[in-house]
This record gives structure tokens, sequence and C-alpha cells, in this order.
């Protein structure tokens, strides 16, 4: 059975929307000050993003898991 992850990161915007980020092959053990940290620098950042994030909203690491099934005859 294979598992990836993801991380999922939500931000408030200077709009009534949200700006999302996703990142693929993301590290499953990877602490929550990391992601913080790395949230901010996005915020501080912000400027080159089309949909502006202004404030922090949530984080989550999203795992999928894949098993092959033997439908072959």
């Amino acid at each position: 059975m294979a598992a990836s992850t993801k991380l999922h990161l939500e931000f408030n915007t200077n709009t009534s929307s949200k700006a999302t980020f996703n990142f693929n092959y993301a590290d499953p053990n990877v602490s929550d000050n990391d992601v913080k940290a790395l949230m901010n620098v996005m915020i501080t950042s912000g400027a080159i993003f089309e949909n502006v994030p202004i404030s922090i909203d949530s984080a989550k690491l999203v795992v999928t898991t894949e098993q092959a099934l033997n439908v072959k005859d």
C-alpha cells in the first residue's frame, strides 16, 4: 500500500474569498512551527500572489493511501 501526503494551506485575503495553496509530496513529519513559518513568509511576500494572503486561516496534511487490487484473470 502506498501513501502520499499533501500540505493544504488556507489564508484570509483582503477580499471575501480565501486563498488556498496545496503542495504535493509534503513531509508527513513536518512540525506546526515550520508550517506556521512558511505561511508567515507567504504573507510577507503576498504581493507576488494574485489573491494576496493577509492572515493565516488553517493548515492541514492530507494523506491519501493507495492499494492495488488484483483484478486480472
